[in-house]
C-alpha cells in the first residue's frame, strides 16, 4: 500500500474511539453523518458540538481521502 495512504488511514483511526464502527461515505450519510476530511494539516476533528462516529473508507477499505476522513454525527 502506498506510504500516504497507510498514513490517512492511521490519522483516521487515531482521531476515531477504537470502538467505533468503519464507514464508507453512504454508510455514513446513511446513518446521518457527514463526512469530514482533513483540510489539509493532517487533522481530523469533527465541527463544535459533533461527535465521531468511526473512520471512513471507500468501498475496498481504502482512506476516503488522502488524510483521512471520519463520520461525525449531525
Amino acid at each position: 500500500m502506498e506510504r500516504s495512504l497507510v498514513l490517512a488511514a492511521l490519522l483516521a483511526l487515531f482521531a476515531c474511539n477504537e470502538d467505533d464502527d468503519v464507514y464508507t461515505v453512504s454508510d455514513c450519510e446513511a446513518d446521518g453523518g457527514t463526512v469530514v476530511s482533513s483540510i489539509g494539516d493532517g487533522m481530523l476533528m469533527c465541527p463544535r458540538g459533533s461527535s465521531s462516529l468511526g473512520p471512513v473508507t471507500t468501498e475496498d477499505g481504502k482512506p476516503a481521502a488522502e488524510e483521512g476522513a471520519i463520520c461525525c454525527a449531525t
